[in-house]
Parts: structure tokens; C-alpha cells; sequence
């Protein structure tokens, strides 16, 4: 399975009502097609994606939580990570936006570069992968156009508070399709 399913493990409702109390203005825009280009790890196919996704058509906004109590230790057990040292976001997109095929290699969790100032490299990018998990989970019930997909598998139906494992390594990406803006909690975290 492409996005094992973790179980209904959130009141979405709970970060709904911060996700909308948070301004617009407060949220980060992201572009990763743009932003990404210059990192050496990526793999190949990846150094294209912004021939076709731009600030146009390939815009996501961030805020990051910092120690929010809705995020106990019975959630990181569900997700069998630690809670030391997670990132959790609300992240939406409005219609028309795309979110390009790419593989997560967690700059946001793990910095940029790495502690002595290098660049990552590929096989820094995969010993990664074995120690964090990533997990989505939609904060509105699926509606039409919003789409998790991945190389053999696309996600179109679930609940609010659903939480799926984005399994390290795969070749992901999400889009917005449809006619109203998309809300997900996308929480980061190293593994038990």
C-alpha cells in the first residue's frame, strides 16, 4: 500500500478552528518546484519539475505548530514516533494548485544542511528515510479535486482526522483540483 492508513486519530475540527484563526498573511507560501531546484540530492527527474510548476500553479501555504497540546503522547504512539523534536504543519492550497511528483528528503525536520554546514547527499537523503516518518492527514472530509497521489495509487476518499503514512522513499505529491481550498495537518517526526 501506497499510504497505509493509520486510523482516525485527530479532532479535525480542533485544528480546523486554528487553521482558520491563523491569518493568511501568517501562513508561509512554498513553491517547491522553484525552491528545490538547487539541491544536489534530489533525484533526476525532480531538477525538471520547475519547467512545468511555478508560483503560478504550484503554491502551498505553511505555519508551523509549535508545541501544541492537541498532539499528545497517545497520537505519537498511534504513529509510533517520538514527540521530541517533531514538526507539525497546517498546510493548505487553494484550487488550481499541483504539488509536483518528488520524493521527501525533510529539509524542514533535518535542516538544509547538515550540522557541520555540507550539503546533504542521496545517501544522507536515505538514511534519513529509515529513522522519519512523515504523516498526512486531512482536516476536511475529501471533496472533488483534492487528490494525494502517488506513482501507482491516488487517494480521493477520506475523513477528516484520517491519517496516512507517506512511506519513505515513494514518489508523492498532492493537488488541488477542485473548488475549495484544501487543509491537511502533515506532521514529521523520528521514528520509535
Amino acid at each position: 500500500m501506497y499510504f497505509p492508513y493509520i486510523g482516525n486519530i485527530i479532532n479535525a475540527n480542533s485544528f480546523m478552528d486554528i487553521a482558520i484563526n491563523i491569518p493568511d498573511h501568517d501562513y508561509i507560501a512554498r513553491c517547491s518546484a522553484l525552491e528545490d531546484i538547487t539541491t544536489k540530492h534530489k533525484l533526476g527527474y525532480e531538477d525538471k519539475n520547475y519547467t512545468y510548476y511555478n508560483s503560478h500553479n504550484s503554491v502551498y501555504y505553511e505555519h508551523k505548530l509549535d508545541n501544541c497540546s492537541l498532539l499528545d503522547e497517545n497520537f505519537f504512539l498511534n504513529i509510533q514516533a517520538k514527540k521530541e523534536g517533531h514538526v507539525a504543519k497546517i498546510m493548505w492550497s487553494n484550487p488550481g494548485n499541483t504539488e509536483p511528483p518528488h520524493v521527501d528528503w525533510f529539509p524542514s525536520f533535518v535542516g538544509s544542511t547538515k550540522s557541520d554546514g555540507s550539503p546533504w547527499t542521496q545517501e544522507d537523503a536515505e538514511d534519513n528515510r529509515k529513522r522519519i516518518t512523515r504523516v498526512w492527514i486531512p482536516l476536511l472530509d475529501s471533496e472533488i479535486g483534492h487528490i494525494l497521489y502517488g506513482d501507482a495509487e491516488a487517494l480521493t476518499v477520506w475523513e477528516a482526522g484520517d491519517a496516512f503514512r507517506i512511506v519513505p522513499g515513494s514518489i508523492h505529491g498532492f493537488t488541488n483540483a477542485g473548488r475549495n481550498r484544501r487543509y491537511v495537518l502533515v506532521v514529521t517526526a523520528w521514528l520509535k
